[in-house]
């Protein structure tokens, strides 16, 4: 069995990629995947396929790690980005349960964080054989951590998977009915936001409306469990999605408190703000190549340092437009709403940015499969 894991929509969607990739030499292996949310549960279970099951990552205590890994025993593990157990790690390392860390990311933050802590840093990077690192950068901080002793796995610029992955899906009836809703209104999209976003989106609607009487606003929090206590925060009129309220000619912001949607959001609404990107709770952006792949200009705000790598190299191709702060933002968004050239020029340059990076799959499978085939070949 090979086990995948990821915390998140994101994680799991490059998992997923790969996976099918590693089907086609694999076809007889069982896949495991394994997530932390309810969003990514969701999304992977509509996903899976012959030999593949899903199950929730267990707590990271020692009963409950030593039961999952008895139960299904992997002959070897994938685990994406920055997904560190102690206890997980540490079990693996007793079994000699063979392991990659995959699109790994190591902000300077928690590089610093992490240097002063080598005796647990360590041992939870020696679990792994191969890091495979989303940038030069990061694998440089990788290298620093692990030491060059027998024992430190090797670090590898791959690239980042999820360039690879396959854009979002909609509900094709969904898309249909919302925009027959919002019809030829403008619309502005605030994707995956976090406190306070929200009510920085909120003024930024009142802002615009004095310029376009009609704009929509549509905001999908991170977390969609805060609908109830944001729609009691915003002082506009408001629809709800997981209310089934429909957009109302009079409706001035959009609520899509509900899960795994944002593809759905992402057609429906061409310019889009990416969330986590204007605050510091916990701050760093999320995902801008899902957005570029489905022909968004994107705007994000100042605190990117989740996707430095991604950040400066859109910004350099004119594929997004970073902001400093609220009044930059209200420019750059009514600029969009009000010039279609600039918004046109903006996601072509988006999904050539994303188009452009899709080779980093074949780079990363050529050097995974010959770890595989090792693990496999012991285990037999």
């Amino acid at each position: 069995m090979l086990w995948f894991h990821g915390v998140s929509v994101g994680e799991s969607l490059a998992n997923l990629t790969l996976v099918k990739a590693l089907r086609e030499h694999y076809p007889e292996l069982p896949f495991l995947l394994t997530s932390t949310t309810a969003t990514s549960k969701k999304l992977i279970e509509k996903q899976l396929d012959a030999n593949m099951t899903y199950e929730k990552f267990p707590l990271d205590f020692p009963w409950d790690v030593n039961a999952f890994l008895k139960k299904h025993n992997p002959s070897y593990a994938i685990f994406a980005e920055s997904e560190l157990w102690p206890f997980m790690l540490g079990a693996m390392r007793k079994r000699n349960i063979p392991a990659s860390l995959i699109n790994a990311r190591l902000s300077s933050r928690s590089y610093k964080r992490w240097s002063k802590l080598p005796f647990l840093i360590k041992p939870m990077l020696s679990s792994f054989d191969t890091i495979f690192a989303q940038s030069e950068e990061e694998a440089q901080r990788y290298k620093s951590l692990t030491g060059s002793n027998n024992n430190a796995p090797r670090v590898l610029n791959a690239g980042n998977i999820k360039f690879a992955a396959k854009p979002l899906e909609a509900d094709d009836a969904d898309l249909v009915k919302l925009r027959a809703e919002v019809g030829t209104r403008p619309c502005l999209l605030y994707a995956s936001t976090h406190s306070p976003e929200e009510i920085l989106a909120a003024r930024i609607h009142k802002v615009l409306r004095d310029h376009l009487p009609d704009l929509l606003t549509i905001i999908v929090p991170r977390h969609p469990e805060r609908g109830s206590k944001l729609a009691s925060e915003i002082d506009l009129p408001l629809a709800r999605r997981s209310q089934n309220t429909p957009i109302q000619p009079n409706t001035q912001i959009y609520l899509a408190d509900t899960l795994g949607e944002l593809g759905l959001f992402f057609r429906l609404c061409n310019i889009v703000i990416m969330g986590n990107s204007f605050t510091t709770t916990p701050g760093g952006g999320h995902n801008p190549i899902e957005p570029a792949h489905l022909d968004c200009a994107i705007l994000y705000g100042p605190e990117m340092f989740n996707f430095k790598q991604i950040n400066k190299e859109m910004i350099e191709a004119h594929a997004a437009r970073q902001v400093s702060d609220e009044g930059d933002l209200a420019q750059a968004a009514l600029t969009l709403l009000q010039n279609t050239q600039a918004q046109s020029s903006l996601s072509q340059a988006a999904k050539a940015y994303a188009r452009s990076k899709q080779d980093v799959l074949p780079n990363i499978l050529e050097k995974l499969r010959p770890l595989i085939d090792t693990a496999l070949a012991e285990r037999n």
